[in-house]
């Protein structure tokens, strides 16, 4: 796991971004393109550590594969819907573009496919931060939110 030093501006609002990724060559690429921004960063290597991680720290945005090991991207998206009164923004990627839909089912406000450009995450992440906290309280209609 690796965390940096936020800037003053992000760490007055508290901005952490936790990116679960098996592929240590796309997560240090994730990693070091929010960095570059200024964002604060921890990371985690299959399913079962990063939904650990997102409770214990609760980050601002969370990004996801759908591919992990030990707990896949839909059942930690699952996770954090069960155990959090306010949604986490999920962005979900994966090497599969037929995985789009399903990342929208999930309620993921965005979806990339590996390969992306870093210009489109670090836009993605953004948009991601900037939602308003109305939109991310507990609504039971939201996909993210909705039970089973």
């Amino acid at each position: 796991m690796a965390s940096t030093v936020a800037t003053p501006r992000q760490a007055e609002l508290g901005a952490e971004i936790l990116v679960i990724e098996d592929d240590l060559g796309m997560q240090d690429t994730i990693r070091w393109a929010l960095e570059d921004e200024g964002l604060s960063v921890a990371t985690a290597t299959d399913g079962w550590q990063g939904l650990h991680l997102a409770l214990l720290r609760r980050p601002e945005l969370v990004i996801v594969d759908l591919n992990l090991p030990r707990l896949d991207g839909g059942d930690v998206v699952d996770g954090l819907r069960i155990a959090q009164e306010t949604a986490i923004p999920v962005l979900l990627v994966s090497g599969d573009r037929r995985l789009a839909e399903r990342a929208r089912e999930l309620g993921a406000f965005a979806y990339l496919c590996k390969p992306f450009n870093v210009a489109n995450l670090v836009d993605a992440v953004r948009r991601g931060l900037n939602r308003s906290s109305s939109e991310l309280r507990r609504d039971e209609s939201h996909p993210l939110l909705a039970t089973r």
